[in-house]
């Protein structure tokens, strides 16, 4: 199984969403994330990554980066902190769906029932 799963963004600024779906940083597997796009999608443009098992509910949850149809350039990557409602709701939409993965990140017990909690209004 790969440490993230890729999802297409309905509007804004990123047009796909790289979420971890382990502790690993899906950030560590950006050669295959690159090739992952260059065969699958169309798309050029911002990718943004969200680490919620990665780094869990923190400041550094969110990182973009720049997809120039042939890869993810290092260079372009940064933590992103202020979040449209509407990706972030998508976001915490994935997780809500995948609720087993959960328990492959380093959130813990308390974290993973704030999370339910915050997001109850997903179901």
């Amino acid at each position: 199984m790969l440490d993230f799963d890729i999802t297409i963004l309905n509007k804004g600024k990123y047009g796909i969403m790289i979420h971890s779906t382990s502790y690993q940083n899906p950030i560590d597997s950006i050669d295959k994330i690159s090739c992952v796009l260059k065969s699958k999608y169309n798309y050029i443009g911002a990718v943004l990554f969200d680490l919620l098992l990665t780094h869990g509910l923190s400041f550094n949850r969110y990182v973009e980066g720049l997809f120039d149809g042939e890869k993810i350039n290092y260079s372009s990557l940064r933590v992103v902190k202020d979040i449209d409602e509407e990706i972030q709701k998508q976001a915490n939409q994935y997780y809500f769906n995948n609720r087993k993965l959960l328990n492959k990140g380093v959130l813990s017990k308390v974290d993973r029932f704030s999370f339910f909690k915050s997001n109850k209004q997903l179901v």
